[in-house]
């Protein structure tokens, strides 16, 4: 800079930042890499770890999000029937065990071989079964004015009260 007739005290590109270097995956797993992981997984009766497999391919989720995962972090407020649909209902009357209503129902859309793994049934199964609509008018004839008690109530008779069920 001298030779230019700019005498400089410091070098002024010393201040500036080098990018950093972009280390991030340029590569997914394939389908069938986790296919073949998830049936050496169960050679060796491992379902808790083919269970956190599922949920990180589902969900997009890292090892560090999934194991640090609580529940009070779930967001479940805005689920909604275009998210999804109830294919599976279950209620016993609390006062005679016997009395159990216990119903799978065909979804209106066919479920991806990674939800039949997760749900442990088959599209193959469901299609014997009735449509969600008249499984659940059935279920809330039955509930009608009854006394409801179970796990993660509050989320589930909010998804029925979504789909008009109770």
């Amino acid at each position: 800079m001298r030779e230019w007739g700019y005498p400089l005290d410091e070098n002024p590109a010393e201040k500036v930042r080098k990018p950093k270097l972009n280390n991030a995956r340029n590569r997914r797993v394939s389908q069938s890499e986790i296919e073949r992981l998830i049936a050496e997984l169960a050679e060796i009766d491992r379902q808790d770890v083919i269970a956190v497999i599922n949920f990180a391919v589902e969900t997009g989720m890292r090892r560090g999000e999934i194991l640090t995962l609580e529940w009070r972090f779930v967001e479940t407020s805005t689920l909604d029937l275009e998210m999804g649909e109830i294919i599976r209902f279950r209620a016993i009357n609390r006062w005679d065990e016997d009395d159990e209503f216990d119903e799978w129902a065909k979804p209106s859309v066919a479920l991806s071989a990674d939800a039949e793994r997760v749900l442990g049934v088959t599209n193959e199964q469901l299609d014997h079964c009735r449509s969600s609509d008249i499984v659940a008018d059935d279920l809330s004839a039955i509930i009608d004015g009854g006394e409801l008690v179970g796990n993660d109530l509050e989320f589930g008779v909010g998804f029925l009260r979504i789909a008009t069920i109770v």
